[in-house]
């Protein structure tokens, strides 16, 4: 009897030591549903995923393509709404050949780059055939390493009124610095509106760089001023208008005394007419009957100047300042 008591104990504790085995393996099995609800990330709300969080882009890269930039103190516009923005810009041209979108500055402190832009107005028959104006404000003008930039203005005459746009035009109330890279410097062509005989007459003498002319009703004194021009480096090559008997300057004009300084980089300036017929225009100075620049000073870089009068100072029956 006590054997089979003893096996009866043996059966039992063999039964029970295999209970709690099957037990442990129900309680912390890691496949139980629950558990692995209770410890999952709670699922994003629907469309959370969808939404962006808000970012400003702009940075002042321009695509001339996309259409003309006016540029204020206080940001751009290219299209119908002003972008808030106060840092320095670069503007290139993705489309081919030339633009008829140009480029325009109506007060602030600037760093503009050109990165190969290509403007042409000189077949506009309407409105302000400015490629590039600078009505007010303070600009420099970077042209980006090895770029080819070019800005052709054209002239207009409604048979009242008309106005011969410089290149790059400096209003009075403005003024402008060309500047560039020693190592790999940008090139700039500016020229200056109008061509051949015209009625506009001796006020057909836009610069490449510097002042505009306007004659007639609607007279505007802004456009025949310029503002002080420096160039620090780049290759510059100014042409100016080459309209009428007169033609402009190819860097400066006017009729209020202000400043050209030249001390860097490769500067080739050329009146708008240079026979022996015309009524003079300075190179680097002032156009036929206008008042001249106050100073023009020259203090490095490689220069060369060729107007119908003088090629560096005072345009016919004007003096240099």
């Amino acid at each position: 009897m006590k054997r089979r008591l003893l096996t009866s104990i043996m059966t039992l504790v063999m039964m029970l030591s295999l209970l709690p085995t099957a037990v442990l393996a129900r309680d912390t099995g890691s496949g139980d549903p629950q558990e692995a609800e209770d410890t999952a990330e709670p699922a994003p709300k629907n469309g959370e995923e969808d939404t962006p969080t808000p970012v400003n882009t702009a940075d002042g890269k321009l695509d001339l393509a996309d259409g003309s930039i006016v540029i204020s103190a206080t940001g751009y516009t290219q299209g119908d709404v002003e972008t808030k923005y106060t840092g320095d810009y670069t503007i290139m041209q993705t489309s081919e050949g030339s633009t008829t979108n140009n480029i325009t500055v109506t007060g602030g402190d600037h760093q503009i780059t050109l990165n190969d832009v290509n403007i042409d107005l000189s077949a506009q028959t309407e409105g302000i055939p400015c490629a590039f104006a600078i009505e007010s404000g303070n600009v420099t003008l970077m042209l980006a390493d090895e770029s080819v930039n070019t800005l052709k203005s054209g002239l207009i005459d409604n048979g009242t009124t008309g106005i011969s746009c410089a290149g790059l035009w400096v209003g009075k109330d403005a003024t402008l610095t060309i500047n560039s890279s020693e190592e790999n410097p940008g090139k700039l062509t500016a020229v200056g509106g109008g061509t051949d005989s015209h009625g506009f007459g001796n006020s057909a003498k836009a610069a490449g760089i510097g002042a505009s002319r306007v004659y007639g009703t609607g007279y505007d004194t802004k456009y025949n001023c310029v503002g002080d021009i420096t160039i620090t480096g780049g290759i510059v090559e100014a042409t100016g208008s080459k309209a009428s008997d007169y033609g402009g300057a190819g860097i400066g004009g006017g009729n209020n005394n202000s400043k050209i300084i030249v001390n860097g980089g490769k500067v080739i300036a050329t009146s708008g007419k240079t026979d022996v017929n015309s009524r003079g225009a300075a190179g680097i100075g002032s156009a036929y009957g206008q008042n001249g620049m106050k100073t023009i000073t020259i203090t490095g870089g490689e220069v060369k100047a060729t107007g119908n009068s003088a090629g560096i100072g005072g345009g016919a029956y004007r003096n240099a300042g």
